[in-house]
């Protein structure tokens, strides 16, 4: 072998690492870099809601969106416009809500809300409480299906709680660090008994809401100050850069897909979209 062999050799070995690590880190950052165009969809514009910890998309009504309030409010949801302008309220009949935190869009026009929150670590069981989505955007109170779970591991707190659009299995994502945990529920719900919760992967520190994509193909998770795009469970999530808020909390995919619209606490806050 010859000295100027030996040479391009050694260049040879020095740069595969690098070469073989580009495409990886390059491809990360041109997948967070198309989330990149933020717009103010609306400010929300209703003193009611005070505490905005969920958003979902309306399955009927483009330019829609639904909101619930943290702990503190009824048992209720409202439905908010483009200009951010509340289009009807709607209370959830015979239901109680301990710590709202979190709400998704399911199979067949239905709406799930999270009564899961537990700061103290104090409940034995959580639950989910699923409506049909409204159709008509008129005041009135809307029956409701209640669902308990029970953690298999002991008591969590969480604030994410994940829907799958087509076949309505049910993920609860705790609000821990340094990680928290993706725990799933079994994929037929009992009214009659308590369901178990069993972790299957492990999410980014304090994860306060998240959502599926329509498809069911991806899924993303929030923090309070970046977002993470996923494409399976378990799987690498991309980091999105995601507006300064200040108690950023609610997370949600638009109808087609193509943009997230985050949300949070306080009054007169705005609701921001991040397209690819």
């Amino acid at each position: 072998m010859t000295p100027r062999s030996r040479v391009i050799l050694t260049v040879l070995a020095t740069l595969t690492p690098l070469l073989v690590l580009a495409p990886t880190i390059h491809s990360d950052a041109a997948d967070a870099q198309r989330w990149s165009r933020v717009t103010l969809w609306s400010r929300v514009d209703d003193g009611r809601i005070k505490e905005a910890s969920g958003i979902s998309r309306s399955t009927y009504h483009r330019g829609m969106v639904f909101l619930h309030n943290d702990s503190g409010d009824v048992a209720r949801f409202f439905a908010v416009g483009t200009g951010g302008r509340t289009k009807a309220v709607f209370r959830v009949r015979h239901v109680q809500a301990h710590d709202w935190e979190d709400m998704a869009t399911g199979p067949n026009h239905s709406l799930w809300f999270g009564d899961i929150g537990d700061n103290g670590r104090r409940r034995d069981t959580i639950s989910v409480v699923r409506v049909r989505e409204p159709r008509e955007m008129r005041s009135r109170s809307v029956r409701a299906r209640v669902f308990r779970f029970r953690y298999v591991d002991g008591r969590h707190n969480a604030e994410a709680l994940l829907v799958r659009p087509k076949t309505g299995r049910v993920y609860v994502v705790t609000k821990a660090s340094p990680h928290g945990k993706i725990y799933r529920a079994p994929r037929h719900l009992s009214r009659k008994r308590v369901n178990l919760l069993r972790p299957v992967a492990s999410a980014p520190p304090i994860v306060t809401g998240g959502d599926f994509a329509p498809n069911g193909k991806s899924f993303v998770l929030r923090t309070y100050r970046r977002a993470f795009l996923y494409s399976k469970i378990g799987g690498s999530g991309t980091p999105i850069d995601i507006p300064s808020q200040s108690m950023g909390e609610a997370i949600g995919f638009t109808r087609g897909a193509r943009a997230i619209k985050v949300a949070s606490e306080g009054l007169d806050q705005p609701i921001w979209r991040i397209a690819r």
